[in-house]
């Protein structure tokens, strides 16, 4: 991995920190990351099988189940071999994604990726800067609404390639127990409360003519009157109108 990569995925990951904290339905406060571990270190290193070392950070949720961390970590590795007597210091810079699983009500397991350079000091023998990248999984428990536990499992893949010229990288195992400590109060939670959607009307049968005659449904005695019958005010067809019978004239001569 060359250094151009390097800053490039650094990049893709801080625009995703900036593209998640947009949204606000979740504890997206900034926190202090501190962690212990163990290195149990490549044997290529010629170095003792493992060291101790200590990490801080800041980080920040960017989603519900998301967070980054920026970190720097220190371990000190003592050289073996004949002669070798010196030690060999290592400072790493990186950022690392966790997403997680589950909810808070119970240990929630995460994976882990992040990338870093990391500067190397043996005793001026060798001192210079390299990338790396590491990848882990862990689990977390929240204890309060501002402190986390985690703990991690790790692998480091070390492009140290100036150390040991005959060497182009190491691979550290790690094991890492931490906490991190929210940042300013917990935000408030908004409990959003649905109106329920009411009712439809029900139809009253005073606004209803099923027949169409004029008469509403109430008031009609007469349901289902025939298309152009005429009615009265109660719905019932009206009586028809006597025959007119004309009576036949006297002739008159």
């Amino acid at each position: 991995m060359n250094r151009k990569t390097l800053c490039g995925l650094i990049g893709l990951a801080l625009a995703a920190a900036s593209f998640g904290s947009q949204a606000q339905d979740f504890d997206d406060r900034y926190y202090f990351a501190g962690w212990l571990g163990y290195y149990d270190n490549d044997s290529d290193r010629q170095t003792d099988d493992g060291s101790l070392y200590g990490s801080i950070g800041i980080g920040k949720w960017i989603g519900p189940s998301t967070n980054i961390d920026v970190f720097v970590d220190r371990t000190t590795r003592t050289r073996k071999g004949p002669g070798a007597t010196s030690n060999w210091d290592n400072n790493s810079f990186g950022v690392s994604l966790r997403q997680h699983f589950g909810d808070w009500a119970s240990w929630r397991p995460y994976i882990m990726g992040g990338v870093g350079v990391s500067h190397h000091d043996a005793n001026n023998t060798s001192d210079g800067w390299d990338p790396f990248a590491q990848v882990g999984v862990g689990i977390a428990k929240a204890y309060t609404e501002n402190v986390n536990f985690r703990a991690e499992l790790g692998y480091r893949q070390d492009w140290d390639d100036e150390t040991f010229p005959e060497e182009d990288g190491y691979g550290d195992w790690f094991l890492n127990l931490g906490v991190t400590i929210a940042i300013g109060g917990a935000p408030e939670v908004v409990e959003v409360v649905e109106e329920p959607i009411p009712a439809p009307p029900v139809p009253d049968c005073s606004t209803l003519d099923d027949d169409n005659d004029g008469v509403n449904n109430c008031d009609d005695k007469c349901p289902g009157s025939p298309a152009g019958q005429a009615v009265g005010p109660d719905g019932c067809p009206l009586p028809e109108p006597a025959p007119v019978v004309e009576e036949p004239q006297e002739y008159k001569g």
